[in-house]
C-alpha cells in the first residue's frame, strides 16, 4: 500500500470500467476521494458498492454532485487534495485498469518517488483501440502521482496544474508500470450525456501509433468477467463470452 497517498477520481457516466479500475488497485491506496458529478448511468450503484466492499481496506469517501459545466469540475481537483489531507495523492481515471505488474511496479518505486523531492511521479500509459481487440504502438507516459502542493486551475478535461510540470521536477516510473486506458471505446450506456466525451473521441485525439492486435484479457486478467454483474462495454462482453467458451 502507498502510504500517505489518497487515489482522487472525478466521474461522469462510467459504468463500463470504473468497476475494474476500482477492483484492480484494492490494496494499493490507503484512501479513495470520488466524486461523482451526475452520472446518471450505474455508476453511483458501483460506488455504494465498492464503499461496503472496501471498508476493511481503505477510507473510501464518496461525495455525489450536481451535473454541471466542466470549467466547474476542474476546481473540484483542488477541493479532493485538501479532503484527502495526504501528501501525496494520485489521480486515477474511472477508463484506466491496473494490470498485477502494473501494481507491483508502482509500490516498488513509490518509496524513491516520495524521497526524491520530485513533485510528479509519472507513469506509461497504453491506450486501447475501441473494438478492444488491439493497442496504439507507441506507449506513453503520463502523469499520476503528485505532492499536495500541485494544485490545479482551468478545466476538466483540459485542466492543468498551478505549478509548471517540467522535466526536473518529474519522477519516471519504471515502464513496467503501464496501465490501460479504454479513452477510445464507450465507457458508458450514457456517454452521450458526459460532457465532451464524444466530440473528443470524433476528434480522435488519442491515436498514439498504429493500432496493433493483443490479446486484451490476458494483458488484464481482471477484465475477464463482469464484476459483482455490473454493466461493461459490449465489446468487452464479447470477449468475455469468448474467453468463457474457450476455457470452459
Amino acid at each position: 500500500m502507498l502510504s500517505n497517498c489518497a487515489a482522487l477520481i472525478l466521474v461522469q457516466n462510467d459504468e463500463y470500467f470504473l468497476s475494474y479500475t476500482l477492483g484492480s488497485t484494492i490494496g494499493l491506496f490507503e484512501k479513495y476521494i470520488v466524486y461523482d458529478v451526475g452520472s446518471s448511468d450505474s455508476t453511483k450503484n458501483i460506488l455504494n458498492a465498492f464503499v461496503d466492499q472496501m471498508k476493511d481496506s481503505a477510507d473510501f469517501v464518496v461525495r455525489f454532485l450536481p451535473d454541471c459545466p466542466p470549467k466547474v469540475q476542474g476546481v473540484f481537483r483542488n477541493s479532493m487534495i485538501a479532503e484527502a489531507g495526504t501528501d501525496f495523492y494520485y489521480l486515477l481515471d474511472g477508463d484506466e485498469v491496473y494490470p498485477p505488474a502494473s501494481l507491483q511496479a508502482i509500490r516498488e518505486n513509490y518509496d524513491e518517488f516520495t524521497s526524491s523531492g520530485r513533485l510528479y511521479g509519472v507513469v506509461w500509459r497504453t491506450e486501447v483501440a475501441r473494438n478492444l481487440k488491439g493497442k496504439f504502438s507507441e506507449i506513453r507516459t503520463h502523469h499520476r502521482l503528485y505532492h499536495r502542493t500541485a494544485t490545479w486551475g482551468g478545466s476538466h478535461p483540459g485542466e492543468y496544474p498551478i505549478i509548471k510540470q517540467e522535466p526536473n521536477t518529474e519522477f519516471m516510473f519504471s515502464k513496467l508500470s503501464n496501465i490501460y486506458h479504454f479513452h477510445n471505446t464507450d465507457r458508458s450506456s450514457m456517454d452521450h450525456l458526459s460532457h465532451k466525451r464524444a466530440d473528443r473521441k470524433n476528434k480522435k485525439t488519442y491515436s498514439p501509433g498504429v493500432i496493433e492486435e493483443f490479446n486484451l484479457l490476458e494483458e488484464v486478467p481482471i477484465l475477464r468477467k463482469p464484476i459483482m454483474n455490473f454493466p461493461v462495454n459490449p465489446y468487452l462482453q464479447e470477449l468475455q463470452a469468448e474467453y468463457a467458451n474457450a476455457n470452459g
